[in-house]
């Protein structure tokens, strides 16, 4: 996983936080791009050279975006495997308690 060299309080942002920057950074990667089409457009020979600009413009947003991501998903997983574990701590103790209701009767 990469590390948000940016920010590194990443991990104590909420959900909310976490998305309301991963649309601004998508928002203002699109902006760059739109702008760079519509510059490669009034100059289709310099096209290349626009979009490569771009590229190096909008790396920086899309690492940040992609570093985002990451922490949601982590976080995801966390609460997958915690909710695993309680389905299982419930499913024992439901075998254990018929168990102990077919032996008791």
């Amino acid at each position: 996983m990469t590390e948000d060299i940016h920010n590194p309080s990443i991990r104590h942002l909420d959900v909310r936080a976490l998305d309301a920057r991963l649309h601004d950074l998508q928002k203002r990667a699109f902006q760059h791009y739109e702008a760079a089409a519509a510059h490669a457009e009034a100059e289709p020979s310099r096209a290349d050279a626009i979009y490569a600009e771009t590229e190096r413009t909008v790396a920086p947003l899309i690492a940040e975006a992609r570093t985002i991501s990451e922490e949601l998903a982590r976080r995801l997983r966390v609460r997958a495997h915690r909710y695993r574990l309680a389905a299982l701590v419930v499913a024992v103790f439901g075998v254990a308690l018929a168990i102990w209701l077919a032996t008791k009767g």
